[in-house]
């Protein structure tokens, strides 16, 4: 279970083109802060369920991510804001699958001056989109 659990190299979007690919099916679930852009895997059929997990017919979602500098100016920020994607994602992977998503800062953060505060309101608003997402699936597919 546990190498499961891991935010693995082939769960990730690499290359330029896998990012204008995504970019360019022009989907976009909008947050406070984030925008997910999505775009399902044409290979496949999209498997939408609470319980799904990868399947022998459905590979898993991938992300990428996409923090500007001009929105996050400190190194610090830009690590924590990915840091925290990765761990959300790898939790609510099990519910996307078949999906390339990008997560992209859309607007600057307007953080709290408790930094303690920090990683809570940028968890809110990743898992916020996410679930929207899900929830925009789970209305389109056929039941």
């Amino acid at each position: 279970m546990a190498g499961d659990a891991r935010f693995r190299p082939e769960h990730r979007l690499h290359q330029a083109a896998e990012f204008s690919t995504v970019f360019s099916y022009r989907r976009v679930v909008r947050g406070a802060f984030f925008d997910l852009h999505w775009r399902p895997l044409a290979s496949q059929a999209v498997v939408v369920a609470e319980d799904a997990c990868e399947t022998a017919d459905s590979t898993p979602a991938r992300l990428g991510l996409v923090v500007p500098k001009r929105l996050a100016r400190r190194a610090v920020l830009r690590n924590r804001i990915k840091r925290l994607a990765r761990e959300t994602f790898r939790h609510r992977r099990t519910s996307l699958g078949g999906f390339d998503l990008v997560l992209k800062l859309g607007r600057k953060p307007l953080l709290p001056e408790d930094k303690s505060a920090w990683n809570a309101v940028l968890r809110q608003d990743i898992e916020g989109v996410i679930v929207r997402l899900v929830d925009l699936i789970a209305r389109q597919t056929p039941r």
